[in-house]
């Protein structure tokens, strides 16, 4: 079996838990080793967090860096006046503040866009998945460790206010970003850009990529028929580059990781090789010959 799994997950569970729940549906109990369908995620979702997470299945687990690369867009509610530990709900909170008035939703939606639009430094948030000395920073946090946050810069493609509640002191957007950022850290600086403290108090994924969240699943696995059901082949488009059709010579030559010739991959970027719609390979150009940098057969 090979593709992705495009499910819908809700609050309280963590992504590794959505893998658990597929990886037990593809392997029952007695499932020889050798035998065993690897399974995997491309994007952790934080547990408080909903939306699409992409399960990648069989040697689609090695696409995790293609799946990843694609912007991502968001909708979160930002509950202005207090900071959390955890820039969200979960977390103990930290700092009350005033929250100054706020202006209508056209001209704050006008200054959120001329601030944090393009490429920016982010501090993360302390609870990451981030490495520090080989341990991931959330884990160091929960011991009481110190955690040393650096910025990093990322992308961020759009913001747009869907709602400005003064009343509740809420703001609701939605944001398309690139990789790597943390829209809990987002909402903890347009806080700090109203003049208070803020955190997320929900935080919906609406797309990865070509994928959006009314083509999700929940994650209920009745039977491997369902997952064959809804399972997404491995495309171009869905990896997001361009496809190239085999020879047989050519299928072979990939499989038996042998570069060819003349198949017109631009150098620096990746294709999806294809044999009569079956993927066997991402391409890649290297010293005038195209060689298998994945091979999926």
């Amino acid at each position: 079996m090979l593709g992705i799994l495009p499910i819908h997950k809700p609050a309280g569970i963590t992504s590794h838990d959505v893998v658990n729940t597929v990886k037990f549906a593809l392997n029952p109990k007695g499932t020889p080793k050798s035998e065993r369908i690897k399974v995997g995620h491309a994007g952790t979702l934080d547990p408080f967090a909903t939306g699409v997470l992409l399960v990648m299945i069989g040697k689609a687990t090695r696409l995790e860096q293609f799946l990843h690369a694609h912007s991502k867009t968001y909708e979160a509610t930002i509950q202005l006046g207090s900071s959390t530990t955890t820039d969200d709900t979960e977390g103990e909170i930290l700092e009350t503040q005033p929250v100054p008035e706020l202006p209508n939703r056209t001209t704050l939606e006008v200054q959120l866009r001329n601030t944090f639009t393009g490429t920016l430094q982010q501090l993360p948030p302390t609870y990451a998945a981030i490495k520090q000395n080989g341990k991931k920073q959330y884990e160091l946090a929960r011991e009481g460790k110190a955690v040393h946050k650096k910025p990093r810069e990322v992308e961020i493609h759009a913001i747009e206010v869907l709602e400005c509640r003064a009343e509740t002191n809420e703001i609701e957007i939605r944001v398309e970003v690139g990789t790597g950022t943390y829209v809990r850290a987002l909402g903890r600086d347009i806080g700090e850009f109203l003049n208070t403290k803020a955190h997320l108090t929900r935080l919906v994924r609406t797309r990865i990529g070509p994928v959006v969240l009314e083509s999700c699943i929940d994650p209920e696995i009745r039977s491997l028929e369902h997952i064959a059901q809804h399972l997404l082949p491995v495309s171009g488009p869905l990896l997001g580059m361009q496809e190239v059709s085999l020879s047989t010579e050519q299928r072979i030559a990939f499989e038996q990781g042998q570069p060819v010739e003349n198949l017109h991959v631009e150098p620096g970027h990746y294709a999806l090789a294809l044999d009569q719609a079956q993927p066997i390979a991402i391409i890649e150009t290297r010293e005038h010959q195209t060689w298998p940098k994945i091979v999926l057969t």
